[in-house]
């Protein structure tokens, strides 16, 4: 019964923790309509990074790779807001399917030619889609993307006195029956760089890394001051910055308070003492209630011990208890001391109870001469 109140107890605090992970994720409809977002009390700002530079609402990210006799060309299209258009100028067969928010493609050429004319084909890997036809080259039913199409903002944590940073999941799509997945981690740089690169991928998992300034996590109360004190601004004071559009400027709406989270160190500190109590009941309920195997090994350690008590000194005590109780008439053990002479003295008997450490031979053991 203890161990089964165990295992449920650490069950429950495994659902605990599961739940403190859940809490710091939050669903994103549209990074690109969408594109201040509050999670757990930060703020990510990442409107003039979608909206400035990349305004049509798709990131593009060509890789080339040398693998002789040809070049590789890998190439990541991956919309913000919507499902991927289709160019013109691919044939229809060499891009992803309508419905695609991620698509990859693969050509190889020789160097020095144009890749989609050398290009023998395509290889073309629909990652996230939420297609409602079905289309062969998917490998999986349309259905079930569309019922695993989502996409998520979820905290990063980077340490104790660092603020996290803000990553990006998408899921969506098969290839080969593979579940295909897009993972961008923002992280924040002090310069104005903006820079997208390839982390590698994993399990069908496209990382990417995405350094730019405008992905600095802020705390929600310290940016609520901030704009209390911007609402007021001193009469003769002049700014000579342009004011930005009004669909930028933040909105009542968009910066929304986030859900309350539980606390993490308390349910922590709570998960430790409750796995703590419920391995001391474990360890008290064996120790009155050891199983048979337990009880054969406790009892052969306590015979042991038992055999191994008897001391020195109370042998001795013993022996001169016994022949104070014999008297003078003792008989003498002829066994050891043969049997004396009638004008011989009885010399007296000495065994050593254990051979001495310190001598190497056993030509003088006892008291033999």
């Amino acid at each position: 019964m203890v161990m089964m109140t165990f295992l449920f107890v650490l069950v429950l605090a495994l659902m605990v923790e599961i739940g403190v992970v859940v809490a710091s994720s939050k669903p994103w409809d549209s990074p690109m309509n969408q594109c201040r977002i509050t999670i757990d009390h930060f703020l990510f700002d990442l409107c003039p990074l979608f909206k400035q530079r990349h305004s049509s609402g798709q990131v593009d990210l060509v890789l080339h790779c040398e693998t002789p006799p040809t070049i590789t060309t890998i190439v990541y299209n991956i919309s913000l807001s919507g499902p991927l258009q289709k160019s013109d100028a691919i044939p229809d067969d060499e891009q992803c399917a309508d419905g695609t928010w991620a698509c990859m493609t693969k050509r190889e050429h020789h160097p020095g030619r144009d890749p989609l004319k050398d290009s023998g084909g395509a290889q073309v890997i629909p990652i996230i889609t939420e297609a409602s036809q079905s289309d062969s080259r998917l490998g999986s039913s349309s259905a079930g993307d569309r019922e695993n199409f989502g996409i998520r903002a979820e905290l990063r944590e980077m340490g104790v006195n660092r603020l996290p940073s803000l990553s990006l999941q998408m899921n969506g799509g098969y290839y080969v029956d593979m579940p295909q997945r897009v993972q961008i981690n923002f992280e924040c740089a002090e310069s104005d760089e903006d820079v997208l690169s390839l982390s590698g991928e994993r399990n069908s998992t496209h990382i990417f890394t995405w350094v730019t300034k405008h992905a600095c996590a802020r705390m929600y109360s310290a940016l609520s001051e901030e704009n209390e004190e911007s609402d007021s601004p001193p009469a003769d004071e002049e700014t000579n910055d342009p004011s930005p559009d009004a669909g930028e400027l933040p909105t009542n709406q968009d910066l929304r308070f986030p859900p309350v989270t539980p606390n993490r160190n308390g349910w922590a500190t709570i998960t430790i003492l409750v796995c703590s109590g419920s391995a001391l009941l474990g360890v008290g309920y064996l120790a009155i209630h050891p199983p048979a195997v337990l009880r054969r090994h406790i009892r052969a350690i306590r015979r042991a011990r038992s055999l191994r008590g008897i001391s020195e000194a109370k042998l001795l005590r013993w022996a001169a208890e016994d022949f104070e109780m014999l008297g003078d008439d003792y008989e003498v053990d002829e066994m050891v001391n043969s049997r004396p002479l009638p004008d011989e003295q009885i010399s007296e008997e000495r065994i050593p109870l254990r051979a001495s450490p310190t001598r190497l031979t056993l030509a003088n053991y006892g008291t033999a001469r």
